[in-house]
């Protein structure tokens, strides 16, 4: 108990980092570097990724058999089932479908066709066809009709000659990756098929086909959208914005700070940070029972990525779990982790020593650097002992639910990740408690 009201001690250590940082300033020169980034991970090798990956063929025993003609019905072979068609198909493209599953197929390649500009779409606008495609794999009882649209697209941008239908083709394949992956079973295909159309020279096929590739691999990380509503208009609407202009959730942390180059040229860490803190504050986060550790509303949630998308002032919140969960949500979809996986066997390796630990931050590049100091002041206020009857919420408790979104082990075995979690624990224990953040205190006025 007396650790969990201990007080973060930043000035012990504060004489020791000023020393480093003016070791490090006469080395560099007088004049400042702008702000650093954490390198780009390696540019994926698209034609190995294709070379590697299974075509449709290998998955003949999963696919439906097409025939056509009205009296001597022939066969459909394989490579024109897998063609685009301006007709509707007569029976959906896999065989695993349920029952039920099977008439929401064909309703769904008939608006796969109107989506694409292939049937006519009756006065629908393009993002209510998108919000119905989506509400059909929507619920996880449908999961299987999910791999049955991404087939259906895969049909039909292939050998489609018409370069605004294919376009909008793959803008739908984005679309629905925002949403929710294939299964594992098909997800090696998709990934194949996509990274085989990056070089693409029809329209814009070859820069969406790279979009989609990105939230291909980032959605079956992170799985399925959550929320107990079916996706509406406006969700589609900003799923295709994104397309082209960017979401600061999902992101990387280079793609982040470039967006903000004209609203917030000299702001030192993404501004939604600064947003999102602020809304908790502002809420009473820092006197609520479990701020951090009580999941937030999720449609909330998703409303309220919705908004700062859009540039616009959170308002409407009354819960300050909800920006809580959004704010830690934004750590979670950064594409790599604030704190890179270089550093990770060093901060493990500091779980048990204060000086080591803020020795692995002040090595960080200067915008992950200020990202990991600002957080971390937040938690210093947010767990003040004079807070702590009230949000139950020790700095040990703080640590606990934080320390996955700074550090993500870059290691897939599950015994390694087990035997870390308590060691990445620790290693954010000792930054809430001994880092010194007084340097960017300006940036919570």
């Amino acid at each position: 108990q007396q650790q969990q009201q201990q007080q973060p001690n930043h000035y012990q250590e504060q004489q020791q980092q000023q020393q480093m940082r003016n070791s490090i300033s006469s080395k560099s020169g007088s004049t400042r570097k702008p702000p650093s980034i954490a390198p780009k991970p390696p540019k994926v090798q698209f034609d190995d990724v294709a070379s590697k990956s299974p075509d449709l063929k290998s998955y003949k025993h999963d696919l439906s058999t097409h025939k056509k003609g009205i009296i001597f019905k022939r066969k459909v072979s394989l490579h024109n089932m897998l063609a685009w068609s301006p007709s509707v198909i007569p029976r959906p493209m896999l065989l695993t479908l349920k029952k039920e599953q099977k008439k929401m197929a064909i309703e769904l390649f008939k608006c796969v066709q109107q989506y694409m500009g292939d049937r006519s779409a009756k006065g629908k606008t393009r993002a209510s066809i998108g919000a119905t495609i989506v509400s059909y794999c929507w619920d996880e009882e449908n999961k299987r009709l999910r791999d049955e649209l991404f087939i259906q697209l895969c049909k039909q941008t292939t050998g489609n000659s018409n370069t605004e239908s294919c376009e909008k083709g793959w803008e739908l394949i984005a679309v629905a990756l925002s949403f929710f992956p294939p299964t594992l079973h098909f997800f090696q295909y998709l990934k194949g098929y996509i990274a085989k159309h990056t070089g693409s020279v029809q329209g814009d096929v070859g820069t969406l086909a790279e979009t989609c590739f990105g939230r291909l691999e980032r959605i079956h990380k992170t799985g399925r959208k959550q929320g107990a509503h079916k996706p509406k208009e406006e969700e589609i609407e900003v799923a295709v914005k994104k397309i082209r202009n960017p979401s600061v959730f999902g992101s990387s942390l280079e793609e982040v700070m470039a967006m903000q180059e004209e609203s917030h040229p000299n702001l030192e860490i993404p501004f939604v940070l600064q947003t999102l803190s602020k809304a908790v504050l502002h809420h009473g986060g820092e006197t609520t029972e479990g701020i951090f550790r009580v999941p937030g509303d999720i449609d909330g949630v998703n409303h309220l990525k919705l908004v700062i998308d859009k540039g616009e002032e959170p308002r409407d919140i009354s819960d300050p779990h909800v920006p809580a969960s959004t704010l830690k949500l934004w750590f979670r979809e950064l594409v790599d982790p604030v704190i890179p996986d270089e550093f990770y066997e060093e901060c493990v390796a500091a779980s048990s020593d204060s000086a080591k630990a803020v020795e692995v931050i002040n090595k960080l590049p200067d915008v992950n650097r200020s990202i990991v100091l600002f957080i971390t002041r937040f938690l210093q206020d947010i767990g003040r002992p004079e807070n702590q009857p009230h949000t139950k919420m020790s700095y040990d408790n703080l640590s606990m639910v934080w320390a996955p979104n700074f550090l993500r082990c870059p290691i897939d075995d599950p015994l390694v990740i087990f035997n870390n979690t308590k060691k990445e624990m620790s290693f954010m224990r000792q930054l809430v408690l001994h880092l010194d953040t007084e340097s960017v205190a300006h940036l919570f006025g």
